[in-house]
């Protein structure tokens, strides 16, 4: 027996994608969860779905692109930790106050 609910909106595949990518931008932004937790997640629920294969999920990774920004975090993170990026950011800061004091005493 056909009802409105067989061809409803959220029977398609398009609107749980829609909803999962929503909901991991929203997670990405609020920063409560680590990323690579929330990247997780999604492929989960998008393979649990049946939206994606597991070959399917799994294909992403053999990309040199991703890989080039998994390494990009590892390299950042490891900045981080040593300190390097904060005194990096301290020196362009106090170049850049310096730059716009010259620039204005001028005036």
């Amino acid at each position: 027996m056909q009802t409105i609910f067989n061809n409803a909106l959220w029977s398609s595949s398009l609107f749980w994608t829609l909803v999962l990518l929503t909901a991991a931008v929203f997670l990405f932004v609020r920063n409560k969860m680590r990323m690579d937790v929330v990247a997780l997640l999604v492929m989960l629920f998008f393979y649990t779905s049946g939206i994606l294969s597991i070959n399917e999920i799994l294909a992403g990774f053999s990309d040199p692109n991703i890989i080039l920004i998994a390494l990009l975090f590892v390299v950042g993170e490891g900045l981080v930790r040593t300190g390097i990026a904060y005194t990096k950011s301290a020196i362009q800061f106090y170049v850049l106050l310096k730059t716009v004091k010259l620039r204005y005493s001028f005036i």
